[in-house]
């Protein structure tokens, strides 16, 4: 975040705005609830910076993750009940530790020796690196970017086909620059190979970057010209948007998928105060509409369109001063502005997953003692892999690995390995891959 403004300069950029908006359109915010501020965790924190929610295949199960960019470690919350779990991390440049950590996003289903697991992705500003680690227990998978990267800060994830990429800008160049990385599996986890590296015009100054796979954009926001570049998916800039609508920074930016390349652009207008978000079309960027909440001095923001227990519309999640995150339910939104608020909006090529856990997929119970078995229901004929996971990630137990036809099916897990060996009491991970569809489930091994 940059140095806060001083109380002249603030007012008359709020009055410039205003006029220039005069112009544009209406010109008040409407104002949204807060659903919950997150709690400090016992041992205090630094400067929180961003934040990402990962949508777990039971969305009861879900996870925030905070950025703690002066203490080095990323928070862990729990998004339903509103409950400090836990951080990750802590000062230093070996595996697995922090040096400023800017940013956090996630990649879901992302392809590894061990098969595909959801992964948090960490930009670290001091390390130079982006650090992969996999969800839900947290372990290293590796790390991407060292050998190029000087000043990382903001992150975004995309799908090149089937292939994962992360997208990083970089401000630690006289002319700042994004890099594009695609995810491949190691030996040992996971890294990246360099895909292309592009500069933006002189003088901008790069945060955040969002890219819309769907509409072949890359949005990444200005804080120096206070609007949002558009680049194609080559590094070209091919438009920019949202001059006159912000006070200052445009810092945090999320787009609402509406399906097939329709939707909205949520952009941060981090010095308005209270903070607004500015909503644009997600096609031809035209102004729609604005509203706050009383957040201040926001930096990340993320966005959740899958229905969560407590907000089976999504929510909207923003980096509150430094201190703190701020939950706003998407139907208070939907009912301020209108947007999307006739029928519940559905993600339809977000990065998001599409989670149809309780559709398809009847998990193992847990804790579980002896014998269990898993049931999934298939529409059609599809390529299905189960396995079973130890908590550094290693594949213990291939329960199936076929092509099956519609239908209902079964696996049985007894509690043995791959070579028939009883495995110990503990805590293991299963993951099920069916076509499109996938489901991750924890389970409670007793003996």
């Amino acid at each position: 975040m940059q140095p806060g403004l001083n109380l002249a300069y603030a007012a008359s950029a709020r009055v410039w705005r205003r006029l220039r908006r005069l112009s544009l359109g209406p010109l008040l915010a409407v104002t949204v609830p807060l659903s919950y501020q997150t709690s400090v965790p016992p041992s205090g924190h630094g400067d929180l910076d961003s934040p990402a929610v990962w949508v777990a295949p039971n969305p009861a199960a879900s996870l925030l993750l905070v950025t703690d960019k002066t203490q080095d470690f990323v928070e862990i919350h729990d998004p339903v009940r509103n409950i400090y779990l836990g951080r990750m991390g802590g000062h230093g440049s070996t595996a697995g530790r922090f040096s400023r950590p800017n940013a956090v996003a996630i990649a879901y289903g992302v392809p590894t020796s061990a098969g595909p697991l959801d992964i948090a992705c960490v930009v670290e500003r001091n390390n130079h690196r982006v650090t992969l680690f996999a969800l839900p227990f947290g372990f290293y998978l590796g790390s991407i970017g060292d050998a190029v990267l000087h000043e990382p800060m903001g992150i975004a994830v995309s799908l090149d086909g089937a292939q994962p990429q992360i997208w990083i800008t970089d401000i630690g160049f006289a002319t700042h620059r994004v890099f594009v990385f695609d995810v491949v599996p190691t030996a040992t986890g996971l890294g990246g190979t360099q895909r292309l590296t592009f500069t933006t015009p002189p003088g901008s100054i790069l945060e955040t970057i969002v890219v819309d796979q769907k509409n072949g954009r890359a949005l990444i926001c200005d804080e120096h010209a206070h609007d949002v570049m558009v680049f194609d998916l080559q590094g070209t800039l091919v438009d920019r948007f949202g001059a006159g609508h912000f006070v200052k920074d445009t810092e945090g930016m999320a787009i609402y998928d509406t399906g097939n390349g329709t939707g909205y652009v949520i952009v941060t207008d981090q010095m308005a105060t209270p903070v607004e978000w500015e909503v644009f079309d997600r096609r031809d960027y035209h102004f729609l509409c604005n509203f706050s909440g009383v957040a201040q001095a926001t930096d990340g923001i993320a966005l959740v369109q899958q229905p969560l227990p407590n907000f089976p519309q999504g929510a909207l999640f923003a980096a509150h001063a430094d201190r703190a995150v701020h939950a706003y339910d998407w139907r208070n939104i939907a009912a301020a502005t209108g947007l999307c608020a006739s029928t519940p909006c559905t993600p339809v090529d977000a990065a998001e997953p599409q989670l149809q856990g309780a559709n398809w997929i009847t998990p193992f119970r847990t804790p579980m003692r002896g014998a269990g078995t898993l049931r999934y229901n298939l529409a059609t004929r599809a390529q299905v892999d189960v396995a079973v996971y130890d908590l550094r990630g290693m594949v213990v137990a291939r329960l199936a690995h076929t092509t099956q036809p519609p239908g209902s099916h079964a696996v049985v897990w007894d509690g043995r390995g791959a070579s028939g060996q009883r495995l110990p009491s503990g805590v293991y991970f299963v993951r099920a891959q069916a076509g499109a569809m996938s489901y991750s489930q924890k389970v409670t091994l007793i003996r």
